[in-house]
């Protein structure tokens, strides 16, 4: 493992304390790669909970460019579940904030441009952000019928300089979807967004939930790109040091399990008419059990027997001469086949719906990764389906697979096999 890879922390993100414990341990772990440039890099994955601000976060902090580059696995608009997430946040932001022609809508972290694509008005500016070329290049095709006036589109990470020099007023929302966990400090972050957010703007973070995770036994949501694991009482203590609040918090199954914040400035008067947050108090206590140490090793112990079930199970079909194939070749899963080292030994191949990923192999396992159809035709026992949060998705979309008799293995929260 080479530390210029990655580098680890002395201080928590958000207070700077150094009052950290290690509670987890996942170890070396393969870095998801699809240039086959990077497939033998591993780097650890241990998890650090701050004494003084109770947030828990990654010790390791991985070059952002091995992880945000030309080669990014992922796009929003593939999946169905996504896409009408995303759609839903832009509902909800417009029914609080009354868009005008010319006003901004800054989204960070666009990746393929689709909830940027979801704003009715056709005249506002969109603005978005992203560091990975491949994907902002099919966010340049899908919002070009926009007009080149109305869209502002930097490969780069957000940062209120690189923003203002490309716009002379701030923004009327900003969004954060699945990112805000990326960040390596969070307080430069969100003190750039107060810096970019207009005096009655709205800014909309979607992220993981830590309660849910614990409680879904979602040892895959650890991986190198979440450096930070949020419960609401953390992302406040953020908020409140930089003159922020949250008018409205939404708990939702995004992902496996997350939660939604509507935030604005202090003292500004958008969302009064709206929203509300209802027992505020009692999602704070409610969160007061996961400060302890003791609820990570609990969780570490149910995640690893739960998986050793699941290793056992591919084995013993394995050697019935079962034909057993993972279901999505994404990020987390990486974390779930470094745990239980996975290589084709076990698994005959990877389903993708992403062209991008097809020919390409999961990082040093030698699993390569397929097309559906493909898959299809070689006519599996089993899918292994690592994104077990889009689990009704793959059921509807598989209902031939399954009518021919084969089988769903969903690993987490607790190893299922479908239909059973």
């Amino acid at each position: 493992m080479n530390k210029k890879y990655y580098k680890n922390i002395k201080r928590c993100r958000s207070c700077k304390s150094k009052r950290l414990t290690e509670v987890i341990s996942i170890g070396p772990t393969n870095l998801p790669d699809y240039s086959g440039k990077m497939q033998n890099i591993k780097i650890p994955l241990d998890l650090l909970l701050c004494k003084n601000c109770k947030l828990l976060q990654l010790k390791q902090t991985t070059n952002p460019h091995l992880l945000w580059n030309d080669n990014y696995g992922y796009q929003s608009g593939m999946n169905k579940s996504m896409t009408e997430e995303l759609k839903d946040i832009v509902k909800e932001i417009e029914r609080t904030v009354k868009l005008k022609s010319g006003d901004i809508v800054l989204d960070i972290g666009c990746n393929d441009g689709t909830l940027l694509d979801f704003y009715k008005n056709k005249n506002i500016h969109r603005f978005g952000f992203d560091p990975s070329g491949n994907v902002l290049e099919i966010a340049k095709e899908k919002l070009k019928k926009y007009g080149t006036k109305n869209i502002t589109l930097t490969k780069d990470f957000f940062a209120k300089e690189i923003f203002f020099k490309r716009s002379k007023q701030k923004a009327k929302v900003i969004t954060a979807i699945a990112m805000f966990y990326d960040l390596d400090d969070p307080n430069e972050f969100v003190k750039d967004v107060y810096d970019c957010l207009d005096e009655n703007g709205v800014f909309v973070i979607q992220q993981n939930y830590l309660l849910k995770m614990i409680e879904n036994n979602a040892i895959d949501n650890i991986v190198h790109e979440h450096l930070t694991y949020y419960s609401f009482t953390t992302l406040k203590k953020i908020l409140d040091r930089h003159n922020l609040e949250t008018f409205d918090i939404q708990f939702n199954n995004v992902n496996g399990g997350g939660f939604r914040t509507f935030i604005r400035k202090k003292y500004s008067n958008i969302g009064n008419n709206r929203y509300k947050i209802k027992n505020l108090e009692n999602i704070l206590k409610k969160e007061e059990e996961i400060t302890k140490t003791s609820s990570y090793k609990k969780f570490v112990e149910r995640t690893t027997k739960n998986l050793n079930k699941l290793k056992e199970f591919l084995e013993r079909e394995t050697k019935k001469g079962k034909k057993i194939y993972i279901y999505g070749a994404s990020t987390r899963g990486h974390t779930i086949i470094s745990f239980l080292k996975l290589d084709n030994s076990l698994i005959g191949a990877t389903v993708d719906k992403n062209p991008f990923k097809w020919g390409k192999r999961i990082s040093n396992t030698n699993i390569p990764i397929i097309s559906e159809e493909q898959a299809r035709k070689e006519k599996p026992d089993y899918f292994l389906a690592l994104p077990w949060y889009f689990k009704n998705e793959f059921i509807e979309r598989e209902k031939d697979f399954i009518k021919r008799g084969g089988k769903f293995i969903f690993p987490l929260p607790k190893m299922e096999i479908f239909p059973n």
